[in-house]
């Protein structure tokens, strides 16, 4: 499967907010 940067970036932000849990 071919993810866009876009998806990157937002992954990126879920993994910030996982940590802050």
């Amino acid at each position: 499967m071919e993810i866009p940067s876009d998806i990157l970036t937002i992954d990126e932000m879920v993994d910030e907010l996982c940590q802050l849990k």
